[in-house]
């Protein structure tokens, strides 16, 4: 399935795949190879395709279907938008020091997280608890955009071990 994804990935950016090859700086050869089926991504280029094409790895891998994805994301972005909206008026209406913010961002990704976990992904047990979100949190504030960008790679590294996923 990685194969017709990177290929409809492709053509609706409208790039060949020498001009996604430039883009990404894999060979063109390799672009080939996966979207004939000749050969499935290293970790490297997984990623870096992520990052072009800004999906998710279960997208980019077939897991998850096109429509599933694309559905009412139209829809999800505005009410994304307006909480994110809510959130903005909440801190300008709020005079509050930056450590109580940072606890109040604390709390609400604890609860969004508890909430796709339980909600949306239909888990049944949560081990996230507030002084894991807030170590989480603070570790994540402390990091420049290198820094950030190293640590989501070091989070998608473990999902590769079994010992760390739900699988």
């Amino acid at each position: 399935m990685f194969k017709e994804r990177l290929k409809e990935l492709r053509k609706s950016k409208g790039l060949s795949q020498k001009q996604l090859a430039e883009k990404t700086g894999i060979s063109v050869h390799t672009i080939n190879s996966y979207e004939s089926g000749r050969r499935d991504p290293n970790t490297k280029n997984l990623q870096i395709l992520q990052d072009f094409f800004q999906v998710s790895q279960g997208f980019l891998l077939g897991e998850l279907k096109s429509d599933d994805f694309f559905k009412d994301q139209e829809v999800i972005d505005l009410n994304l938008d307006t909480v994110l909206t809510q959130i903005s008026m909440l801190k300008q209406n709020m005079k509050i020091s930056e450590s109580y913010q940072n606890r109040v961002a604390t709390l609400f990704l604890l609860k969004s997280l508890n909430y796709i976990n339980n909600e949306m992904l239909c888990r049944t047990t949560n081990t996230l608890d507030e002084n894991d979100i807030n170590s989480l949190f603070n570790a994540l504030i402390l990091l420049n955009d290198k820094g950030l960008k190293e640590a989501i790679k070091r989070i998608q590294e473990l999902t590769y071990i079994t010992t760390y996923t739900n699988k």
